[in-house]
């Protein structure tokens, strides 16, 4: 297995505290490559690439002294392919490639409120579309998801805080 990874980030802070954008990229390759001698005289090879690019945007900007409201967009892209040859590479018995891309925009704002309380609220919505091909069929796969989260903070003596939080997600393939 040989994985390459790679990344890049731009920030840029305004005049205002607190106002900032930041604009990032994450990128990386995963190649596998298996050999197998199931029987005497076959011989199996096993290929796969994995490929996942992430560009992102954010941008916080504070309303009041005790406001902040966070925007940001994220799109992910995947790419899976999986190939398996018989008999030396001669020929190919099965392929499979799976690409995954979603795109993401959320927006967040945090008040602080007062005796040391801070609340954050948030909204994000998801959309996804899913694309499999074999060597005889394709399936494609379209779907939107909202997702809420909350988070309350009290901040208490000594640097420590007592948190509760709530955030819906899915688990993807």
């Amino acid at each position: 297995s040989k994985t390459n990874d790679w990344n890049a980030e731009y920030s840029h802070t305004f005049g205002r505290a607190q106002q900032e954008l930041t604009l990032s990229w994450i990128g990386g390759t995963t190649h596998n490559q298996t050999l197998s001698v199931p029987a005497p005289s076959a011989q199996r090879d096993i290929r796969s690439q994995n490929n996942e690019q992430v560009f992102q945007a954010d941008y916080q900007h504070p309303i009041r002294r005790s406001w902040l409201v966070e925007t940001g967009l994220r799109f992910t892209t995947r790419s899976i392919s999986n190939s398996q040859f018989d008999s030396l590479g001669s020929q190919r018995s099965t392929t499979l490639r799976y690409q995954q891309q979603i795109l993401a925009s959320y927006v967040s704002s945090q008040w602080d409120l007062k005796n040391k309380w801070s609340l954050r609220t948030g909204l994000r919505l998801e959309q996804t579309l899913n694309n499999i091909w074999q060597l005889t069929s394709e399936r494609n796969q379209q779907y939107a998801n909202l997702f809420p989260s909350m988070l309350v903070q009290k901040r208490l003596k000594n640097a420590r805080s007592l948190k509760l939080s709530y955030g819906l997600r899915i688990q993807r393939p």
